[in-house]
Order: C-alpha cells, then sequence, then structure tokens
C-alpha cells in the first residue's frame, strides 16, 4: 500500500473535494484524481462517489476511512519513536564482560552508570575474552570490557580503547613466611605450589608464557576456574597464586591475603573496551562509552590504586 494514496484519499475524503485537497497537498487536481483512481483499482472497487464537482464516500470508502487515519497516525508515531531512540540516552546496552573485568570493576562501574542514566537498560554476558569477539562480530553485544595482553589478538574490525592499568602480582596467605615481604624474585616461584585458574584464561596464559621466558617452571598444585575458590585455598595455605591486583583487593584489604610484586618480571594487564568498526552507536551505547572515558581516572585510583602506572 502506498502512504502517499492513502494520505490523498483521507484528504480528500475529509475535505470533500478533490481541488481542496490538492491545494492542501500541494498538489493538482489531476494528480490527486489519479491517485484515488489507483487506490480504487488496488482495493478494485469505488471508493468516491462523483457528483458534479462533489464528492462522497461510498460505503466501502466510509470504511477505508478510520483504517487510514489509524494507519497515517501509526505511521507519523513511527518517525517520532525512532527519531527519539536517536535523541534520547535511554536505551538497551549489550555489554560483554569476561570474569575479571565483569566480577571486579562492573559491578561499581555500572553503580555509578545508572545513578547517572537510570532509565538505560543494561544486558551484561560473562564469556572468555575470544568469545567476546565472536559476540562482537555477529553483532550479538554492543561493547565488551575485557583484559588485554600483548599476546592476544584482535580482528581488524575490531576496535579497542585502554581504559585501566593493572598488574599481576603474587598473592598469598597472611600466615604464609612470604607474608611480611614487600616483593619476590622470579625464581623464587619455583619452590611453592602454585594453585592457577584454567588455561582458557587470559590470565594463565600470560602467566605461562611469563615464566617460560625466564625460564621458570612452575610447580601446579592445583587448577580450577573459580577466582573465589582459588583466593579461599590460598588463604588457608594451600599454595599460592598470581593474580591481577585488582582480584585481590578487597581480600588485601581485610588482611586476609598479601600481594607481592614480582621484582624481576613485569606482567601488565590492561582493562580495554571493545567495539565493533561498523557498530552504530546509539545515543544510549553512546553514553556508556562516553561515561567510561570520563570517570576512568576515578575508577584506576578506587579499584586498582595509580602504582602500576608508570
Amino acid at each position: 500500500m502506498d502512504l502517499v494514496k492513502l494520505k490523498t484519499f483521507y484528504t480528500a475524503a475529509k475535505l470533500g473535494s478533490f481541488t481542496k485537497a490538492a491545494e492542501s497537498l500541494y498538489l493538482t487536481q489531476p494528480a490527486v484524481s489519479m491517485q484515488i483512481k489507483d487506490l480504487e483499482q488496488e482495493y478494485g472497487i469505488p471508493l468516491f462517489e462523483r457528483i458534479g464537482k462533489k464528492v462522497r464516500l461510498t460505503r466501502a470508502g466510509e470504511v477505508l476511512l478510520p483504517m487510514a487515519e489509524r494507519i497515517l497516525h501509526t505511521y507519523i508515531e513511527s518517525h517520532s519513536a525512532v527519531e527519539q531512540a536517536n535523541s534520547s540516552v535511554t536505551g538497551k546496552i549489550r555489554v560483554g564482560a569476561t570474569s575479571y573485568t565483569g566480577i571486579h570493576f562492573l559491578p561499581e562501574i555500572m553503580a555509578a552508570f545508572q545513578h547517572r542514566y537510570p532509565d538505560n537498560h543494561v544486558l551484561i554476558s560473562l564469556q572468555y575474552a575470544r568469545r567476546i569477539q565472536a559476540m562482537l562480530l555477529e553483532n550479538e553485544i554492543d561493547v565488551g570490557i575485557i583484559g588485554s595482553n600483548q599476546y592476544r589478538l584482535l580482528e581488524e574490525s575490531i576496535l579497542e580503547q585502554e581504559l585501566y592499568h593493572d598488574r599481576i602480582v603474587a598473592v598469598v596467605g597472611a600466615r604464609h613466611p612470604w607474608a611480611d615481604r614487600e616483593y619476590i624474585m622470579t625464581e623464587d616461584l619455583a619452590e611453592q605450589q602454585m594453585i592457577l585458574p584454567s588455561k582458557a584464561t587470559l590470565t594463565r596464559q600470560y602467566i605461562e608464557r611469563s615464566a617460560s621466558t625466564k625460564g621458570i617452571r612452575l610447580k601446579l598444585a592445583y587448577e580450577m576456574e573459580n577466582i573465589s575458590m582459588i583466593k579461599r585455598m590460598v588463604e588457608h595455605l594451600l599454595g599460592i597464586t598470581l593474580m591481577c591486583s585488582a582480584e585481590v583487593r578487597k581480600e588485601t584489604e581485610a588482611g586476609w591475603l598479601r600481594t607481592l610484586a614480582l621484582r624481576d618480571l613485569t606482567i601488565d594487564r590492561k582493562v580495554i573496551m571493545v567495539f565493533h568498526r561498523d557498530k552504530p552507536l546509539s545515543s544510549a551505547l553512546n553514553s556508556f562509552i562516553d561515561f567510561l572515558h570520563q570517570t576512568r581516572d576515578e575508577f584506576q585510583k578506587k579499584l586498582i590504586g595509580t602504582q602500576w602506572i608508570d
């Protein structure tokens, strides 16, 4: 159905004249007559009775008139809704995050974001970094917040922007013999029972690659996916671990765990935002991205600290 012809029909019916309809729509009278004729051919029935210069609706025209009004009104509403969606900072935002960023960064970030933009609806999906990249390529999420390292390569169509700077540290229990030390050497790790996350995690991959460059072979005592369980086992002196400082911030503040710097090995971890370069940015998504940039220094200090920033 042609909305232009439907609007011409509606205007002619309301004004009771093809001539007045032509003036209202800035058309010629023959153009109005042709559009009405085309519409009548489409429906296969006359919509107007023509008596001299006056026209009036047939029974079929009377049935069509309120429907035409609803259709035209819906069309106008659709434009208004689309314009509002484009200009409003409210909407749905689909965020992908790893367990590292999702657990240790997003809760505080989202609390502040929702306080500023309370009408946004945010869907968060916790996945491995590789899966988040695939979800961006398939348009299953709008933006990803993941940990980055020098060994991971992004697809060319995925853009990244750095948010925060973290570092991997050694973590021991508060009653461990090393608990009062500020740092250790990499070779010291070889004598310890290690509790490490799954090989699928970027942290584990980064640790093993970095240790390998130093010629260190780690003694793996336990391997598990649950970071909270790793920390509990370290607390009970079943071994030590290596993880990002943000992951043990609360436990070290509570005095349950201690962190030690690696004196001769720097293993930096960056938190980055990733998104598809061809992704149209809605106002809601733009507001979220801008918020992350505006509050970057605040959350760097709050969630990690500034000790790792050069």
